[in-house]
């Protein structure tokens, strides 16, 4: 399991609060949100980049697997859905 530094937790903080209007949570709530977070991807990584794998006859790097999760979850979270 991965452990957020405070520097980490402190950077993602900083920018949720500058998206909400009102904040009604503790810093020790969202740091908790992000630390299962955390520990959702590391448990659940693996299976991303074997679905990779499962879903094209292509083999992607690692690192180009990361750069193709990481705009398609921007571009999934910009959905707002």
């Amino acid at each position: 399991m991965a452990i957020l530094t405070t520097e980490q937790l402190a950077e993602v903080r900083r920018k949720v609060s500058s998206e909400e209007d009102l904040i009604t949570y503790t810093k020790n709530d969202i740091n908790d949100a992000l630390q299962a977070i955390e520990d959702w991807w590391e448990a659940n990584q693996a299976g991303l980049s074997s679905a990779i794998d499962t879903g094209t006859i292509f083999s992607f790097t690692n690192s180009q697997k990361k750069k193709i999760a990481k705009f398609w979850l921007q571009q999934r979270f910009s959905r707002g859905n």
